[in-house]
């Protein structure tokens, strides 16, 4: 990397905004995991409800975000700053066999659109509600992942509108799939905040033993984390790009996109500018509890 490109990737990293995405969607999933965790399975009596709609199309239930959210007034006002547009939404607890997305229902797709949903297909079997808010955690990865699709869209809907992704990933094109901007930005968020959530896991875990106790298990975690973050922002993207130690943050597929031949080569360019931007906020947020 000379210093130009250096220069240039810097100048386009807005890693402050990313970080402000990432957690507007984290918090807006803890929102939906405390509801559920409260009325999950009790859907079925609610069915109907002002609180919630059956929804037989996809075996389960569509619930508005604003029944979800007893402060979405004071949230969307941030919401608001940071995509400038905010549309209501549903989030459609479904069954599976169903796809995770989110977009505007089929019926308004020639006129104008008024609301959203969010397909979450988290259920064992449709319309079956038990053990659901067990199996939450692990969408949480799709819902941020669709949650900045939703922050994007409010933002540009032009520029992040999904119809473009969705003809390539039919036709098969999954290069052009992934570089389109709505799914390359939703990609990248996705996985760089599951590594943001990974080092900070792996730092409260060390911390939870005082130094002078298990030494041994704290120098293997403190290792692990400075193996992952390292001091300098051109091995971070190196190992990112190279998939070294990222593997499961970001989808192997989105990373062999990056490098691919028929990606035309700015894909990749802007993916090291976010990485760089990316480590120096991850350094900026972890690098005092690293270096003790």
């Amino acid at each position: 990397m000379n210093l130009t490109e250096a220069r240039q990737i810097i100048s386009e990293a807005d890693a402050k905004r990313d970080a402000a995405m990432r957690r507007a969607s984290n918090e807006a999933f803890e929102v939906l995991s405390k509801w559920l965790r409260k009325n999950g399975e009790r859907l079925p009596k609610l069915a109907n409800t002002p609180r919630a709609m059956a929804a037989p199309q996809y075996g389960g239930w569509a619930i508005p975000w604003k029944v979800i959210d007893p402060d979405f007034s004071d949230r969307r006002e941030r919401w608001w700053e940071l995509a400038g547009h905010i549309q209501p939404l549903h989030i459609v607890i479904a069954g599976p066999g169903h796809i995770a997305g989110i977009g505007k229902p089929s019926s308004q797709r020639s006129g104008r659109v008024t609301q959203w949903i969010m397909i979450l297909p988290v259920l064992k079997a449709d319309n079956d509600p038990k053990g659901l808010t067990q199996r939450l955690p692990s969408y949480r990865r799709t819902f941020v992942h669709e949650f900045i699709h939703y922050l994007d869209h409010g933002a540009n809907r032009a520029r992040f509108s999904s119809s473009m992704s969705s003809r390539k990933a039919e036709r098969g094109d999954m290069v052009g799939y992934f570089t389109t901007p709505s799914e390359f930005n939703a990609y990248y968020q996705e996985g760089a905040n599951d590594l943001d959530r990974h080092i900070g896991s792996l730092l409260k875990t060390f911390n939870t033993y005082a130094p002078g106790t298990h030494d041994r298990y704290r120098n293997i975690l403190i290792g692990r984390v400075r193996d992952i973050l390292p001091a300098s922002p051109h091995a971070f993207v190196k190992n990112a790009i190279s998939g070294e130690h990222y593997r499961d943050s970001w989808s192997a597929d989105f990373i062999d996109a990056m490098k691919s031949p028929g990606a035309d080569p700015k894909w990749l360019r802007k993916f090291k500018s976010r990485l760089t931007g990316l480590h120096r906020h991850l350094i900026k947020k972890y690098g005092q509890e690293m270096s003790s």
